[in-house]
């Protein structure tokens, strides 16, 4: 996906660390603990976008684990404040950085050969010399 790639998931990584901000406003219990989540979300995330603009194989599976851990903070969030629109919204903008990222993980490729390759053996720490086919005797009459 390259630049429209990374440029889609700072979007999406920007509204949702905005939206857990806002929310952040409302919480009482574990306020450092779960600032310091979206801070360490947002440094991660800006490695993946940047990895994702490089089209690195392992940045879109970078990605989906942060936007993971932001929806498990987001959930988080939910328990401690309670239903709200911007938690709603910023859910629904998680699930789908989530989607797309998963869409974009690259599979590895494996590829299994057709028919087994003849081996050469050993013997003795010796090769072993290729045996000549025998000629077969013709009979004279």
């Amino acid at each position: 996906m390259g630049s429209f790639g990374s440029i889609a998931t700072l979007i999406i990584l920007a509204l949702s660390a905005l939206g857990a901000l806002l929310l952040e406003r409302n919480v009482h219990i574990g306020y450092e603990a779960s600032l310091l989540a979206i801070v360490l979300i947002i440094i991660v995330g800006l490695t993946a976008i940047i990895g994702i603009g490089m089209n690195a194989r392992w940045a879109w599976a970078l990605m989906l684990l942060v936007l993971s851990a932001s929806l498990a903070n987001l959930l988080w969030l939910l328990l401690i404040v309670g239903r709200s629109i911007t938690l709603w919204a910023t859910m629904a903008v998680t699930i789908f950085g989530i989607l797309i990222a998963s869409i974009a993980v690259e599979t590895p490729k494996i590829s299994v050969p057709a028919a087994p390759q003849k081996l050469e053996t050993y013997t003795n720490g010796e090769t072993a010399k290729a045996e000549k086919p025998k000629r077969k005797s013709k009979k004279r009459k």
